[in-house]
């Protein structure tokens, strides 16, 4: 997630110099030269499409701002930085449930609780600990997301497995969104029921080295 934001801030940087490098310097001068006349004459013939001309003409108070790239590019860049840490939205998610080995409780399983994330943004650890002497565990956890999480559970165990193969078996279960909350503290759980870890799950994953 830090990464998409540094990666956002950079991509609005590079906005906002295309922004202000429209203007040529002969807008510029040409403009400094109608508001010193108090806008008596406008040689639209003069400025381009995208010209201080045009773009005056739809926001007249951004005049006194386009004047100096001094002014412009703070300004503008200000605007943006806002406009995305409001639409950074903190959700929340939480899961409960009870891991048995066949007849009996699963207990100090590892548990965690991830937000995936695609591309390059490595995944969000929200949560983690271990099932208590009855199989049960309780995660929560939240994060800020210009979209919606990816929350997922996983469970990392040894349960039925050969003594021969290297690591832990690890099953991951993706969580329903409808779980999903605003704000940092969940206000709905997911109760995942009891699982029995003897089961065979379909996309079953080794772990070799801890995370």
């Amino acid at each position: 997630m830090f990464f998409v934001r540094i990666m956002l801030l950079l991509l609005l940087f590079l906005f906002l110099l295309l922004i202000t490098n429209i203007l040529t310097p002969n807008d510029k001068k040409q403009l400094s030269t109608i508001l010193s006349s108090n806008y008596k004459h406008f040689p639209e013939s003069s400025f381009s499409f995208f010209s201080l001309h045009s773009v005056g003409q739809i926001f007249p108070c951004l005049k006194y701002f386009l004047i100096s790239d001094y002014i412009m590019r703070p300004f503008l860049l200000l605007i943006l930085l806002i406009g995305v840490v409001a639409a950074m939205r903190d959700q929340s998610i939480a899961v409960k449930g009870k891991l048995v080995c066949g007849p009996k409780p699963a207990s100090q399983v590892r548990v965690k609780l991830w937000e995936e994330d695609s591309g390059p943004d490595p995944d969000d650890l929200l949560d983690q600990g271990y099932t208590d002497g009855n199989g049960e565990f309780n995660l929560k956890g939240g994060t800020a997301e210009l979209t919606d999480i990816d929350p997922v559970f996983k469970v990392y165990h040894a349960c039925d497995d050969s003594k021969l193969k290297p690591g832990l078996r690890k099953i991951r279960f993706k969580l329903p969104k409808s779980y999903i909350t605003s704000g940092k503290v969940p206000k709905k759980t997911f109760d995942i029921g009891t699982l029995n870890l003897e089961t065979i799950f379909a996309e079953e994953e080794r772990e070799i080295l801890p995370k």
